[in-house]
């Protein structure tokens, strides 16, 4: 059974200028991506959400901008799990590349959906990331962009 990973780096917020995959903009995309997938090929679907902080106290002191986002993905994975998805929920505290490949190794992930930031960044910085995590897993890596119309 396909294993697919969806990163959000909370530490990358909108204001910011992202230069990693894993933005909380591109996210939501990438999170939609999942979900068709696994419906179609019956896979499994994990979100990593990486933030700062060393656990559940600083997490109950997160900016009101995360709570949001909490709140958002909690929809869409009540949404995705009554659609028949099986989805696991996951919080890490640390730096984003170390957890999202420590992740990938521990729960076999056989597919990453990374979505592109809606913003512009720099082109370079984004490839050096994704290549670095290439590097360290061993599974398929998609990205994905947000459609526009």
């Amino acid at each position: 059974m396909e294993r697919i990973l969806v990163t959000i780096d909370l530490r990358q917020t909108d204001e910011a200028q992202p230069i990693r995959p894993g933005s909380v903009s591109g996210s939501w995309d990438a999170l939609y991506r999942a979900f068709q997938l696994a419906g179609r090929i019956q896979a499994h679907v994990f979100v990593l959400v990486v933030q700062e902080g060393q656990g559940m106290m600083d997490a109950a002191q997160a900016p009101l901008s995360q709570n949001a986002i909490h709140k958002r993905l909690s929809l869409m994975i009540e949404q995705a799990r009554l659609n028949g998805t099986t989805v696991e929920y996951h919080i890490a505290y640390g730096p984003y590349e170390r957890e999202l490949i420590r992740f990938v190794r521990e729960k076999r992930i056989t597919h990453i959906i990374f979505g592109l930031p809606e913003t512009a960044v720099s082109a370079s910085a984004l490839n050096v990331s994704l290549q670095s995590i290439r590097k360290a897993v061993s599974c398929n890596i998609e990205v994905v962009r947000h459609k526009t119309s």
